[in-house]
């Protein structure tokens, strides 16, 4: 498993596409904080006060360098996306240029293959989903503020915390994309699944939330969504504990429900 990984890092290191994805994801953070500050601050000509929170525009979010650290991790923001698009396009990759085979002529388990892979994967989405938050915050808190409320040396810990559940919940998105490759084997057939379903479930997710949120059976399924997850961890300073519950419990159930299947379909693949 150790050389298994060193060989997958190897990989990942000299792949190009894992350096255009950083570029491009980054790129994004960088023009997404820049738009919205020249729409509502240059073009509309809103008062400052009615983006740091002391007024309301219904259903516009609070613009702050916390809100846009956070929207980060979202799958169907722009950063979100195109990094699931990449590792895609990372996790085929092996299947295109047969290394798969190679790894299983060396004795590699599939199990041992497929966690590498997941492993590898993780740790670069990690890093580069750390690169574009700090980047948003950044760049939020210059031309927004931190938040409503300012920054306090006791942020530093919300900080954390908002890149803690930010990244276990893009996790989710990742073993999803990696079971969605390893069954696939194609980068354009999984690409087209990963851009599908991620609109797919944002539309589910707004049809229940605006037609039955109110009702507790709903509302019981929509607690169950990775969209419902996110919208508690944009919207608030900190997760109530049952929202917290929900996240935490859900997400790591999403993980290894994805991962299981992911190794379970790979088995009983033919190598060729």
């Amino acid at each position: 498993m150790k050389n298994l990984l060193k060989a997958d890092f190897f990989r990942l290191f000299k792949d190009k596409s894992a350096l255009v994805g950083l570029i491009i994801t980054a790129g994004l953070s960088i023009v997404s904080v820049v738009l919205m500050y020249v729409v509502f601050n240059l073009i509309l000509e809103i008062p400052p006060g009615t983006l740091d929170g002391s007024e309301g525009i219904p259903g516009m979010p609070v613009l702050s360098g916390q809100y846009f650290m956070k929207s980060v991790f979202q799958s169907s923001n722009n950063a979100g996306i195109i990094l699931a698009i990449v590792i895609g396009m990372i996790a085929t990759k092996d299947f295109s240029f047969n290394t798969i085979r190679q790894k299983t002529i060396h004795g590699h388990s599939r199990i041992s293959i497929y966690l590498s892979q997941l492993i590898t994967i993780v740790i670069y989405a990690a890093v580069v989903m750390m690169i574009n938050a700090i980047i948003s915050l950044v760049l939020g808190s210059i031309f927004f503020g931190y938040s409503p409320t300012g920054f306090e040396l006791s942020e530093i810990l919300y900080v954390f915390y908002s890149l803690g559940m930010g990244l276990l919940m893009y996790i989710v998105i990742i073993s999803l994309v990696l079971m969605i490759a390893f069954l696939t084997k194609s980068t354009g057939i999984t690409i087209v699944i990963v851009i599908g379903l991620s609109f797919l479930l944002s539309i589910v997710y707004s049809i229940l939330f605006f037609t039955g949120g109110s009702n507790e059976i709903v509302q019981f399924f929509l607690n169950l969504l990775p969209d419902q997850h996110f919208a508690w961890f944009l919207s608030n300073q900190w997760m109530t504990g049952k929202e917290l519950s929900y996240t935490l419990g859900m997400s790591t159930l999403y993980i290894v429900l994805f991962t299981t299947l992911g190794i379970t379909m790979f088995n009983r693949t033919d190598i060729k």
